[in-house]
């Protein structure tokens, strides 16, 4: 099925009612993925527009750490940690205080991205995932069970490290996250989604 075929069949199911998604379509029609990740990736982008999240429970270095998250302004989102740790994301990149100055170690820089992409931010994981698709490279791989559900592993983001987004096999709707590289895991159940733009 080509492209064209898939906007058609996904338009005449009612999967394209609304702006968004009709938006969704446009962008990743253009982008060099298969027929069906390219399917697969404009719904979930339409997912991740529509819906805002709001933290994740994360389960890194052996410790557990709740994370909320907020918008405060338009492309800004603020993550707050159980931990202490508070990280500021400006159109999902990590804003690091001007206020300090003090350079930052490869494991705490590397441990604070990690923290950031298992916090829940949707538009973060829209980033992530509009990167894989200009990059042609597949985002499903694989299937899964989180809680009980059926779930698709997402693929999102470069190679390395590697980041992955588990959503509900029928909707979408994010339900997990996997972050993995040389020196560090974590993963983290997201908490639900919420419409409110307050979320992120």
């Amino acid at each position: 099925m080509t492209r064209p075929d898939v906007v058609r069949t996904l338009i005449s199911s009612g999967a394209a009612c609304t702006i968004v998604v009709v938006a969704a379509f446009a962008v990743v029609r253009t982008l060099p993925v298969p027929g069906a990740d390219a399917q697969t990736g404009a719904r979930l982008v339409a997912v991740l527009q529509r819906l805002h999240g709001s933290g994740s429970v994360i389960r890194i270095d052996g410790k557990r750490v709740l994370a909320h998250c907020h918008r405060v302004y338009r492309d800004v989102q603020l993550v707050v940690y159980s931990d202490g740790t508070s990280i500021i994301l400006r159109a999902a990149t990590v804003v690091r205080p001007r206020s300090d100055t003090r350079p930052a170690a490869s494991g705490a820089a590397e441990r604070r991205a990690a923290l950031a992409d298992l916090g829940g931010d949707y538009e973060l994981y829209m980033h992530a995932l509009l990167i894989r698709l200009r990059q042609g490279s597949r985002i499903v791989d694989g299937r899964a069970v989180v809680r009980g559900q059926a779930a698709l592993r997402i693929r999102i983001g470069r190679d390395q490290p590697r980041l992955e987004l588990l959503v509900a096999r029928r909707t979408l709707r994010p339900l997990a996250a996997f972050y993995s590289s040389l020196r560090l895991r974590g993963e983290a159940v997201l908490l639900a989604p919420t419409r409110r733009t307050s979320g992120c």
